[in-house]
């Protein structure tokens, strides 16, 4: 490290476990509203929660027009997964309204449903295009088998197991 760096660091940092449980424990929504449960969150009327979820929103509909314009709207779907997609009917309809420009419409009686199908259409009947939610085993995709496969270059590339597994034509 640089002398005039050195000079300009604090005396009294914060250590690197530290640092990590002030990032991952106190940061983000804990440090918006007092909690990490999104269920919490996203039922509340409170100005730090509402503030909180139009946040999140805001950054998924960021990364939704991204990989759109990316794949020049050749989409199939979108998809809503993990914990917070499979149960967060209010995300889904916030995501899916600010969608409808690109195509994407919610039927509302079956978004309002609970999830009992490990892939379940909630879109409209007539929209472009459709509005899965997809129940996903957290647990297996973070710390299950991971795939090899080779690239076009011969480089090899890994992916956890279930993202190769295709869904069938519904």
């Amino acid at each position: 490290m640089p002398a005039d760096q050195a000079q300009a660091a604090p005396k009294n940092y914060t250590s690197a476990p530290q640092a990590e449980e002030i990032l991952n424990k106190k940061s983000g929504w804990k440090a918006l509203t007092g909690t990490t449960d999104f269920g919490k969150i996203s039922s509340s009327d409170a100005p730090e929660c509402k503030l909180a979820f139009d946040i999140f929103v805001d950054r998924i509909l960021g990364f939704v027009g991204s990989y759109y314009v990316k794949m020049e709207g050749q989409v199939d779907a979108l998809v809503f997964a993990g914990g917070i997609g499979e149960k967060g009917a209010s995300l889904r309809t916030a995501i899916v309204k600010k969608c409808r420009c690109l195509g994407f419409e919610l039927d509302e009686s079956k978004n309002g449903k609970a999830i009992e199908d490990v892939v379940q259409d909630i879109g409209k009947e007539g929209s472009r295009h459709r509005t899965l939610v997809c129940q996903t085993d957290e647990q297996v995709l973070r710390d299950g088998p991971v795939l090899r496969a080779r690239k076009a270059d011969g480089a090899e590339a890994r992916y956890p197991a279930q993202a190769l597994i295709s869904m069938p034509n519904m």
